[in-house]
């Protein structure tokens, strides 16, 4: 409707007007690249000064939105250098201030949770939500649930995915983290049905597909397993699965495995180990 409207407007100023109700529309709806072109066509097109705040903020947030925090933080620098309006300027200067420590935090949170300390890396995440506001962060969100999953607590990680991938099932980080909850939490069906869905609208993904291949091959092993004796597949989200068996099921599965050329394990039981405990009670 807006995108017609701006056909028929009489002046500039008009179709200004419209592409910022557009752009309005469109950050609702969370297409972000698109809110940032009609924010930066309204401007162009010598929106009101009035107008402009909201334009800039906007512009910022749909930013943050699709993760680019430096490119929205450098946006509001330069916005305020344009502004002639003090009470806009402290605004501006604000929210910039806030985009700049949430890229700072961002920053030392990944730092933590690849050194190995998600205690850290949680904080840090909290805190990078905390500075954006009424900012959509999603990448924050989704390291979180990544920091929840590294210290073992599966039901909030699960949760914390869970509800990015009901707002966005397009989000694949999201859905993968997803899938790692489930998995960690056993349920291998469902890890591999998100992952699925992940591969359906994102086919080109490497990480998801490697990730794939591993619960598929996860789901082959116990498949396997199941018939044989008793197993618990433990996975940490990163690295060999790991099947902690009993008795002799290990080879066995193993053999069933090498039988069946389908199974993505193969004759070497790749990515696959059997705990050291395991191993001395065989």
């Amino acid at each position: 409707m807006y995108r017609a409207a701006q056909s028929l407007a009489a002046s500039d100023p008009e179709r200004a007007t419209f592409l910022g109700n557009s752009s309005a529309a469109l950050y609702m709806l969370r297409r972000y690249d698109e809110t940032v072109s009609d924010v930066d066509s309204a401007l162009a097109a010598g929106a009101a000064p009035a107008a402009q705040l909201k334009l800039h903020l906007r512009k910022a947030r749909a930013l943050v939105g699709t993760g680019s925090l430096a490119a929205a933080a450098a946006h509001l620098r330069s916005a305020i250098e344009g502004s002639e309006i003090e009470e806009d300027r402290a605004t501006l200067s604000k929210e910039a201030g806030g985009l700049e420590r949430a890229v700072e935090a961002l920053s030392g949170a990944s730092e933590a949770l690849e050194s190995g300390d998600p205690s850290r890396a949680t904080e840090l995440f909290k805190t990078a939500t905390a500075e954006v506001g009424e900012s959509d962060l999603t990448v924050a969100r989704i390291g979180l649930a990544r920091a929840e999953l590294a210290l073992g607590h599966v039901y909030t990680a699960r949760k914390l995915a869970q509800e990015l991938v009901e707002t966005d099932r397009a989000n694949t980080d999201a859905q993968m983290v997803l899938s790692q909850a489930l998995l960690c939490g056993g349920s291998t069906d469902q890890a591999l049905r998100i992952l699925q869905e992940a591969l359906r609208s994102n086919p080109d993904h490497h990480l998801a597909m490697r990730m794939y291949k591993q619960v598929k091959a996860a789901k082959s092993a116990e498949d396997a397993a199941v018939a044989l004796g008793r197993l618990k597949v433990e996975w940490s989200g990163d690295g060999p699965v790991e099947l902690h068996v009993s008795g002799d099921v290990a080879a066995r599965v193993k053999t069933v495995l090498a039988e069946d050329r389908d199974r993505p394990a193969r004759v070497n039981f790749r990515g696959y180990t059997v705990s050291e405990e395991h191993k001395k009670r065989m």
